[in-house]
């Protein structure tokens, strides 16, 4: 869990503009690496941090919470979604750059996709899929 807040933070606070996916592998995991980072981003809220939305993603989340995902973050704010692997629906998010996974017990992996892309949540970590939305 410390994995994660630290990655997604430190995307936020130096990396180029995009959204972050965070997977963490239970409700509980997601819950608290939500707390984590904004109890993190708060204490440095008057050092000219750039604005943050922070989005937990599960399936028993209420759907209007839920929906808030796929809602544009403003102007100048990164927008990080910390979310388990939603097993049973398949979700497509626009915006996503970084992408992050504590799941399966394997070293964090972060990867930087250097384009504006929509993601693939589904069932299995293989099936991320980015779907690249600037070539039609």
């Amino acid at each position: 869990m410390e994995a994660a807040v630290k990655q997604a933070l430190t995307i936020h606070f130096s990396h180029p503009p995009g959204d972050v996916l965070v997977f963490m592998t239970g409700q509980e995991d997601v819950e608290a690496v939500c707390t984590l980072i904004a109890e993190r981003v708060a204490a440095v809220e008057d050092k000219g941090v750039s604005p943050l939305l922070l989005l937990p993603m599960y399936s028993q989340l209420p759907a209007d919470l839920q929906a808030r995902i796929f809602q544009s973050a403003a102007a100048g704010t990164r927008k990080i979604i910390v979310s388990t692997n939603i097993a049973e629906t398949s979700l497509t998010v626009d915006g996503i750059r970084y992408v992050l996974c504590s799941m399966y017990s394997f070293p964090f992996l972060v990867c930087d996709v250097s384009v504006s892309l929509s993601w693939s949540i589904t069932a299995s970590l293989h099936s991320l899929t980015p779907h690249n939305t600037s070539l039609t």
